[in-house]
């Protein structure tokens, strides 16, 4: 893993680069720039940063993220935050203007995802918050979903459940502000970021307009016209990062080039299509839509609202509208950068280097006591369920053995027993010891269930550990997922305020994506 000035070196090295320093955003990109800010509180620094660009005076670093449910789970924020970072770093070191610019993922269709997110209760219980959006259709992007009435009883938990600790107000008082009734996502969503990160001077970025959109189809276009020399490239890739033990993030379809299509309008559904000999038939559509190749290009060329990116060809779009040296993601997008790696031949647009975020576990101090008091590191929690029980039942003091003692002092008598029963078959009769083997497995196999009872039963007489583990559980590992997957970064603003964002921005300056642990 590369530290934090190798990093910065690898960044400021590499070819993408000293391009980017020549590269200026069109008067199309600017103006759509300025349209995705003009709605959010004023920021002098924003504002420089808009001009830094337009002037073709300064680099991005890029990060993005669906428009999630009150900023969506925590990791939101950190992407969010080592972007802030990390040009703050580029500009130290190379004196060349650096701004840093958060991709709002418009284009995504998963309303089940955006639109749900949970919060840690005081009594540290998972509660999931829940809106329908309204949309025009069904899988259109979610650019145009419109929160509901619905917020109002999101908002009321928010209050009743975070709502006593000394720093919420100002939070909730922000998430009611953004979060309203017939304001659409992303502007909540860049809204809230935006006041969380007031002084950052993050500049947001809605790709789904109409102005932009003009601007990335010929990187569509090219995706389209070559989609058979993509599709190789990328199973070929595809079976190098198998043969290497790694996983393959997006499955390719041969026939189906890496856009969507819009067929009814840009807010309306969008599929899959996929060519056959001279024509193109819409995958999953109601309708048996056929297109010629020429059908579907002049459709771009007159609508490009009716197409949108994918996750694998969204870096080529954002690199050829933005002077980016970094791109900003978590591991599922690291996999996608790998993925794609053979493309920019094709495609005709240098990526740029691919920057891990940071990780985060959050820990209230009682959390981190009770850890201490039940013998436990937070890697732990990652344990089997039957071997953490064990592991807990070990640490409670009592009159009984604990279970691992028992194990070891049972396993020590049976070896000594079967170990003089073999010698006495050696002597008499060596064809009982294949039954001698089978009964010692089933001896072990039993016993194995007995321990695994005996440790639940000693876990249950200690009643406080056991409640302690379960929260514990629910607080930093949720269902086995790590925390920062799961809550949102407003329910750990509420309950540990500036000191939250302070410690993360602290942390996050280093650029290790190892899971660091704050306790607050």
């Amino acid at each position: 893993m590369q530290n934090r000035s190798e990093q910065i070196k690898a960044i400021t090295e590499s070819s993408r680069f000293g391009e980017a320093t020549r590269l200026k955003i069109s008067p199309a990109v600017e103006k759509a720039l300025r349209d995705s800010n003009d709605y959010l509180p004023a920021s002098e620094k924003r504002e420089q940063n808009i001009e830094l660009l337009a002037d073709g005076k300064a680099v991005c670093v890029v990060t993005g993220q669906q428009v999630g449910l009150f900023l969506g789970p925590a990791f939101t924020l950190y992407k969010a935050i080592t972007a802030v970072r990390l040009a703050e770093a580029i500009e130290e070191e190379t004196q060349q203007k650096c701004v840093p610019v958060f991709w709002l993922q418009t284009e995504d269709h998963d309303l089940a995802e955006i639109s749900r997110v949970s919060i840690l209760s005081r009594e540290v219980e998972q509660e999931e918050l829940i809106i329908n959006t309204k949309l025009a259709a069904s899988s259109s992007s979610v650019a145009y979903s419109v929160i509901g009435t619905e917020i109002e009883e999101q908002l009321a938990i928010l209050e009743q459940t975070l709502g006593f600790y000394p720093d919420a107000s100002s939070v909730l008082e922000a998430c009611r502000k953004w979060y309203s009734e017939g304001r659409t996502m992303h502007e909540a969503f860049a809204g809230l970021l935006c006041e969380i990160l007031s002084d950052s001077g993050l500049v947001f970025l809605n790709p789904r307009q109409e102005i932009l959109l003009s601007e990335s189809k010929s990187v569509i276009r090219t995706a389209i016209e070559k989609h058979v020399p993509v599709a190789q490239a990328l199973l070929e890739q595809g079976e190098a990062i198998k043969n290497a033990g790694g996983d393959v993030q997006v499955h390719v379809r041969e026939n189906s080039p890496l856009p969507f299509i819009h067929p009814k309008s840009g807010t309306g559904d969008r599929f899959r299509f996929q060519q056959s000999g001279e024509t193109w038939t819409i995958i999953g559509g109601a309708d048996e839509t056929i297109f010629s190749t020429s059908q579907i290009l002049e459709l771009l060329e007159a609508h490009p609202e009716q197409f949108s990116t994918s996750a694998l060809l969204r870096p080529f779009v954002q690199d050829s509208l933005l002077p980016s040296v970094a791109y900003v993601g978590g591991n599922a997008e690291r996999n996608y950068f790998k993925q794609i790696a053979p493309l920019s031949k094709i495609l005709g647009v240098r990526l740029a280097p691919f920057v891990s975020r940071a990780s985060f576990v959050v820990l209230d101090q009682k959390f981190k006591d009770w850890l201490a008091d039940l013998s436990l590191e937070l890697e732990d929690l990652d344990l089997k369920e039957s071997d953490l029980a064990r592991k807990i039942a070990d640490t409670i003091r009592g009159t009984a053995l604990g279970p691992s003692e028992l194990e070891k002092l049972t396993d020590k008598s049976l070896t000594e027993l079967f170990s003089n029963i073999e010698n006495a078959f050696q002597v008499v009769d060596k064809t009982l010891l294949s039954s001698l083997e089978k009964s010692r497995g089933k001896v072990d196999g039993l016993l194995e269930r007995l321990f695994q009872r005996y440790s639940s039963a000693y876990l249950r007489n200690a009643e406080t550990a056991t409640s302690r583990l379960a929260k514990l559980q629910v607080a930093l590992r949720p269902a086995g997922v790590p925390q920062e997957r799961v809550y949102t970064a407003i329910s750990l603003l509420c309950r540990h305020g500036s000191s939250y964002l302070e410690a993360v921005s602290e942390e996050v300056a280093q650029f290790n994506p190892d899971e660091k642990v704050i306790t607050l």
